[in-house]
């Protein structure tokens, strides 16, 4: 091969990484972003979740069904109504719940101050999950894949299925896609504020959980002051 031809496959191939690193530079800024918005949020947040995603909490609870004695985490705790509920119903279990924003967490555990159960909660990356290999039998996840960028759905549904025990269940829950209206309220909600709202994903959502090698066992959507949430159990 002449010089003049490596050189260029060498420019090329340099031309390629530097265009990944400033990709990488760019989903990190977005990341830190997502934080500072939903630190900003923290302190009003909870009435957003009462008021848009209560009854699909209580829809996942439903799934769960008897959750006691288990080992249970929650990614993406917000500011912690599910969370609460969860910890209520897994009283000689251990409950674990990992959000972006440290604000939002420390929210959560001023609210537990005193009303004892087995928790932990801190600040992490659904990423990069802190935990052991299959540690968890259920995992319960809302709203989080609307706000990751596409290169990270897979990443982050690949790190969820690694911390799920064989045979454990998946909580998922997403902004529906199945209604015209809403669709367009929130691609111009995402233009504005793009940290909060982030963009739809549901319709993807059953073959991102697939290549991570889940299986989807249920889905259906609940409304809620005209939010349409899709509710999705998977196995693992």
């Amino acid at each position: 091969m002449a010089g003049a031809e490596l050189v260029q496959i060498y420019l090329r191939r340099l031309t390629l990484a530097r265009s990944r690193c400033i990709l990488a530079r760019a989903v990190d800024n977005f990341t830190k972003r997502i934080r500072r918005t939903y630190d900003l949020a923290a302190p009003v947040y909870p009435l957003s979740s009462r008021v848009f995603h209560g009854r699909a909490h209580s829809r996942l609870l439903e799934l769960a069904g008897d959750v006691d004695g288990c080992r249970v985490l929650e990614v993406a705790t917000g500011s912690g109504e599910l969370f609460h509920q969860l910890l209520a119903a897994n009283r000689s279990g251990i409950t674990v719940g990992v959000d972006l924003s440290p604000a939002m967490v420390v929210a959560i555990r001023q609210s537990l101050t005193g009303k004892g159960g087995r928790y932990l909660l801190q600040a992490g990356d659904a990423r990069q999950l802190p935990f052991p290999d299959a540690c968890f039998d259920l995992l319960v996840s809302c709203y989080l894949f609307e706000c990751l960028a596409d290169a990270d759905l897979c990443r982050a549904a690949a790190e969820l299925r690694r911390v799920i025990r064989p045979g454990g269940r998946l909580l998922l829950t997403s902004a529906s896609q199945s209604n015209t209206g809403f669709n367009q309220l929130y691609r111009v909600l995402g233009r504005i504020i793009p940290t909060f709202w982030g963009r739809q994903v549901a319709k993807t959502m059953p073959a991102v959980l697939a290549a991570a090698g889940f299986r989807l066992a249920h889905q259906e959507t609940v409304w809620q002051s005209g939010y349409p949430t899709d509710v999705l159990m998977a196995e693992s």
